[in-house]
């Protein structure tokens, strides 16, 4: 048996590892550039305004203003720069664990062992250290980071405690699936929405290369949502006007079914509200129809059964759509990262489960 792969092999099996951070920086560097112009354009426009002012008074008040500002502007510049080192320290240390398998590569590379024969202690080490990763790393991905703090989530602690805090993007997917919560379970489409505007054009150029998991847009996905819970609150009127601002205007090839959709769920709402809204009491004894009104208890039940199925179709709806939104952001999400869709860990035990099985 091989003892240790090339560290070629190691360098595509963590390719997330650099990735994810390497995202981050860019990221991160766009959002500082951005930072600093935004302010110098507020310097600039106080300045000039100082300048108008002949009252003393005036002019201290507004310096105090900038000074405000000044203070706000410094502890945000603080994070960012803070974010930038962290990511570049995980790099270096990534690197640096890319070194370290290099010399146990050159150590030991050729040499062969008996399946039944146990490892040298820095193999041993080293194999233990990658399985605590992929371990903390599925943990990571199984709690809802909305249910504890960070001091508290049982993931983090083990992290924290074997000291892989370095090798893990760990706030990265906690990011991904506090997002994923608000769209599932809180029905709030506002972190989205925001996210999807500060990735547009790598969210194009990720459908272009993923074109066969990735169907649709995600702003598409998201706006098209926002227009399902209008429907379902019965906001027909600001649904529609909403679809025509905001998905009229959208290309219409592979979204004819999903608007199509839309347009059943405000008709199957329409007749759920006529049924409940009719009364067969207020109607004319004399109405030659009354036959077929409600009256008929066996015609009652008949219609209640049709209210309830209507109202289970359009909660159904609803539901499933908020999960699938929710999905689909995460594989976006974890592309633009190049993290991988299913725990590596998940995967390995996947596949050793099947070679036992034959």
């Amino acid at each position: 048996m091989e003892l240790i792969k090339s560290p070629d092999f190691y360098i595509n099996y963590r390719k997330s590892q650099f990735k994810t951070p390497i995202e981050v920086l860019k990221k991160n560097f766009k959002n500082l550039q951005k930072l600093i112009e935004k302010n110098n354009i507020f310097l600039n426009k106080q300045y000039n305004q100082i300048k108008k002012i002949k009252n003393k008074e005036n002019k201290i008040e507004l310096i105090n203003k900038i000074i405000e500002n000044q203070q706000v502007f410094k502890k945000r510049l603080k994070q960012r720069i803070n974010q930038h080192n962290e990511f570049i320290n995980r790099l270096i240390e990534r690197l640096l664990n890319i070194n370290k398998i290099n010399e146990l590569y050159n150590k030991y590379s050729g040499c062969l062992i008996n399946i039944y024969d146990s490892l040298p202690n820095d193999l041993n080490e080293f194999y233990r250290n990658e399985i605590n990763i992929l371990i903390v790393e599925y943990l990571i991905r199984q709690f809802n980071p909305n249910d504890y703090s960070d001091n508290n989530n049982p993931s983090l602690i083990i992290m924290n405690n074997l000291n892989l805090n370095k090798q893990i993007d760990y706030d990265i997917i906690i990011q991904g699936l506090k997002i994923q919560d608000e769209i599932v379970n809180k029905k709030n489409l506002k972190l989205l929405k925001q996210w999807c505007i500060e990735n547009k054009k790598k969210l194009l150029l990720i459908r272009e290369n993923n074109s066969n998991l990735i169907k649709s847009d995600i702003d598409f996905e998201c706006d098209f949502q926002e227009f399902m819970e209008k429907i379902n609150n019965k906001k027909y009127d600001n649904a529609l006007i909403f679809a025509r601002e905001n998905l009229s205007n959208r290309e219409l090839q592979d979204k004819f079914e999903k608007l199509t959709s839309g347009t059943s769920l405000i008709w199957s709402n329409f007749v759920t509200d006529l049924l409940l809204n009719l009364d067969s009491k207020d109607k004319n004894l004399n109405d030659p129809f009354n036959f077929y009104s409600l009256s008929s208890s066996s015609l009652k039940m008949k219609t209640n059964k049709s209210i309830d199925l209507l109202k289970k179709l359009s909660d159904n709806v609803s539901t499933n759509s908020w999960k699938e939104l929710g999905d689909f952001f995460l594989l976006n999400f974890r592309i633009l990262y190049g993290m991988n869709q299913i725990p590596p860990i998940e995967t390995m035990l996947n596949i050793g489960g099947s070679v036992l099985k034959t």
